[in-house]
């Protein structure tokens, strides 16, 4: 399964992204007292332990800065709603978007962390957000509020 960590779209006056991101007060994220560390968390043992570390990716999720749906019943229009239900099908959606799909969650995972464990690839390929809290810092590289970032491209998918 993997776990979606919510982020904060830092904009300009204009509304336009000014191509930063922060961890939001909002998102989830923690260690589970229950499931072990998965194979491909092995790069991150320092920083979880022998549980599993969650999120591993994170994309915009706060409402002030959410995406616009139009409803009829829940807001009569258009209105813009966040939350990690809103980062999940984005970051489902960037994968799709690629065009390559592992033969599951965990080959997906695999491939994921390996580009983290490689700097060049993940420079590339994901941003690293360092600002904002959901109770536990974002900070240089994988954390507790935006796992190892929001993808950027996703190289080979």
């Amino acid at each position: 399964m993997v776990s979606a960590g919510g982020t904060h779209i830092n904009r300009d006056s204009n509304g336009n992204f000014e191509g930063t991101e922060s961890c939001w007060d909002g998102s989830g994220g923690g260690l589970s007292s229950m499931e072990q560390a998965p194979s491909y968390q092995f790069i991150i043992t320092n920083l979880t332990g022998p549980k599993r570390g969650t999120p591993d990716l994170a994309a915009d999720a706060d409402p002030a800065s959410g995406v616009d749906v139009y409803s009829t019943t829940g807001c009569g229009g258009w209105c813009q709603v966040g939350g990690t239900s809103v980062s999940s099908p984005v970051l489902a959606g960037i994968v799709n978007a690629a065009g390559s799909f592992m033969p599951s969650t965990n080959a997906e995972l695999t491939k994921t962390y390996l580009e983290y464990q490689r700097p060049i690839l993940w420079k590339t390929n994901f941003f690293d957000i360092v600002t904002g809290n959901n109770g536990a810092r974002a900070e240089f590289g994988w954390d507790l509020c935006t796992g190892i970032g929001s993808p950027r491209k996703l190289a080979g998918l």
